[in-house]
């Protein structure tokens, strides 16, 4: 292999118990457009995980299909979105 390789695996979790997250799902959808598009990643080398397909054992699969193969120079690109919390507005109201 002579050219440098970027992959990229991007995670987003919106699905948790007993409450759900509002924005980590689009979160890791824009990233995934961002490294496609205008990072220059080629589209089927970044893998996108979303919600309850993202179980321990399909994000280590997805990790390991990241670095496998991975060479000096190569740029490789792990993005997680799937933690948060909820806190009250300056106004007293609840903001996510």
């Amino acid at each position: 292999r002579s050219a440098m390789c970027k992959k990229a695996f991007v995670v987003g979790i919106n699905a948790y118990k007993p409450r759900a997250l509002r924005g980590c799902v689009v979160d890791a959808v824009a990233v995934r457009t961002l490294l496609a598009g205008a990072l220059g990643f080629a589209d089927n080398h970044v893998e996108l995980m979303l919600d309850t397909s993202a179980t321990r054992a399909a994000v280590e699969r997805g990790l390991a299909r990241l670095v496998a193969g991975a060479a000096p120079g190569d740029t490789l690109v792990l993005y997680f979105a799937g933690c948060g919390t909820t806190a009250l507005a300056p106004d007293g109201t609840p903001e996510a």
